[in-house]
Parts: C-alpha cells; structure tokens; sequence
C-alpha cells in the first residue's frame, strides 16, 4: 500500500476534525472523498498528502512515494507577473530547457502560450498550469481538492480522460458528478468526525444527502 491510517486522527490546533480514520490506499486506488461541506474532506485530503500530523493513531506511508496535490488556492496563488516558463523553471530547477517545455507542452503551454504573463490567462488556463506544475515529478498518488471549479466542459473531458491514462493513485474531492463517476472506484464517506468506505452508488449517495 502507498498509505494505511490505523485509528488515525487529525485536525488543528487541539482539535481533532477526524478521528478513527481506518483506510488503505493501493498504488492503482481511484478513490472520492464525499461529504457535505464542512465535513472534514480537505482536511483528510492534507493528511494524505502529509500537510497535517496525525495527532493519534499513525499514518503509514511508502518513503520513496511523490504526492502531487492540486488545491484551488494554488490557482490563486500563481504569480501574475511571471510567465508559465519561469514558474515551471523555478519548480523544475536543474532540469533541461527542453523538460520544462515538454511538461508545459502537455498541458497546452506551448508556443507563445509559454510566455505570456499568468495574469493574461483565464481560470481554466490557470487551473491547467497548476495541475502542471503538481505532477512535474510523475507523482505516485494525485490529491485533486475541487479541480473543475475553474474549467470548462472541454478542460473538464480532457482532465478525465488524463487521470483515466494515469498509472498511479488518484484521491479526488469534487462536486461534480459525472467526474467522480467516471474517475473513481471506490468511495469514502467523510461524514460523522471520522471517513469509511462507502459501499452504495452515486445515485445511493444523492439519495442519502437529500
């Protein structure tokens, strides 16, 4: 497994948000965080991708293991003064010249789309560059917190379709229906202070929230 909680709890401060957290995350896990807002889904998304201690219990995660975690505060914090280039230089330091283009070429950056200043770009364009920039190192699991919020119906297609072809782990929380029916495998319920597998469908989600 690339990570195992047992009996793990976390949150901030003193405070614990989840507690008895049992779950197991294999190297081809497609898995979706579900839960009403508020209910602790991003905060056991930061615990997955090691941005917050335990606070009891212990998290088990494979040493070697590259986490890329996609966040829409990311997307709000690209500089608006620098170029895609210079900000996927910066991140791929030591790197060729031809990497980093390659890289941002695979997510439409090519050309004079590489140069342009981040200001100029739409929320779409600002969403696939920090999607680039979180898996420049071909991470082993993908955290995505809200990732369509910003892209449109085609962004929205393509992004499935790449994280479909993807070989490692994907941990999504997402509003959006059809991407978690057509991404995830498993679900996990973030309900209640802590998270556990949920075993119905979409449909039986819905009809639970309702």
């Amino acid at each position: 497994p690339l990570i195992t909680l047992d009996m793990a709890a976390v949150g901030y401060a003193d405070k614990p948000i989840l507690q008895r957290l049992n779950l197991r995350l294999d190297p081809d896990d497609r898995v979706a965080l579900l839960g009403r807002n508020g209910n602790g889904k991003t905060t056991l998304a930061r615990l997955l991708a090691a941005q917050l201690p335990t606070m009891d219990g212990a998290m088990n995660a494979s040493g070697k293991m590259r986490v890329g975690y996609f966040t829409q505060y990311q997307v709000e914090e690209l500089d608006g003064d620098d170029t895609p280039l210079e900000h996927m230089t910066r991140m791929m330091s030591g790197k060729t010249p031809g990497a980093v283009r390659a890289q941002l070429g695979r997510f439409g950056f090519s050309g004079v789309k590489a140069t342009q200043k981040v200001g100029k770009l739409s929320g779409g364009e600002r969403a696939r560059l920090a999607l680039a920039l979180i898996t420049r190192d071909a991470p082993h699991m993908l955290i995505l917190d809200e990732p369509t919020n910003h892209l449109d119906v085609d962004a929205r297609e393509a992004l499935v379709q790449a994280l479909n072809a993807y070989d490692g782990a994907v941990i999504l929380v997402s509003h959006d229906r059809h991407m978690v029916e057509l991404t995830a495998d498993r679900l996990v319920l973030v309900d209640g202070g802590t998270a556990k597998e949920y075993a119905g469908s979409m449909e039986d989600y819905i009809a639970f929230v309702l």
